[in-house]
């Protein structure tokens, strides 16, 4: 689910192939992660997400036999009764290292506070940026004001290869366990959770 450039979500689309990725779900008509998703063939989905159409979004998730969410830069607040659908089946990927700087302006904020700036992947609840952390990496060093830029390119890198690396570890295992009834890396995806 994307709201924006859909960098994120070209890092997931180049690096899975045990990934089954059936619908990219947009909430802005213009976002240009949907330029990505098609040209992998992926179905693309507009959607206001008004209260009034919740529902409808559930039912089509249904009707795809989606399992599991992907927030990749999605903006919008998911109602509890989605999130009881998909309990520990979403994952939220966010440019703090929570429970720092939760919500909007995230890493705005840590630059200014000169705080350590990093990506967080956790999945959601119905608080903002507060479910159980899956996986968090910092950044190499503190950046000044000044060297904005440079924060912003590796917190970029950083995303990408944190959302790519936890869905990678936690995915297949959900698939290896369901497909082949294995046991093997139970214990660590349940203490991690399962995407």
């Amino acid at each position: 689910m994307i709201s924006g450039r859909g960098s994120n979500l070209q890092s997931v689309l180049d690096s899975f192939d045990p990934l089954n990725i059936v619908l990219v779900v947009s909430s802005q008509m213009d976002a240009l992660g949907k330029l990505k998703a098609k040209r992998y063939g992926i179905p693309v989905l507009d959607f206001c997400f008004q209260k009034t159409n919740w529902d409808e979004f559930l039912n089509i998730l249904k009707e795809r036999k989606v399992e599991g969410l992907f927030l990749a830069g999605f903006m919008k607040i998911i109602p509890q009764f989605v999130l009881d659908c998909f309990q520990n089946r979403i994952v939220n990927i966010h440019p703090s290292l929570l429970p720092l700087f939760p919500g909007l302006n995230s890493f705005e904020k840590a630059l200014q506070s000169q705080a350590q700036i990093g990506v967080s992947v956790h999945f959601v609840d119905a608080g903002i940026d507060t479910g159980q952390i899956i996986k968090q990496k910092k950044i190499s060093r503190i950046y000044s004001l000044i060297e904005r830029r440079l924060a912003q390119m590796e917190l970029s890198f950083t995303e990408r290869f944190l959302a790519t690396a936890v869905l990678r570890q936690h995915w297949s295992v959900r698939v290896n366990q369901s497909d082949e009834g294995q046991d093997e890396g139970q214990d660590e995806a349940q203490g991690e959770g399962q995407i």
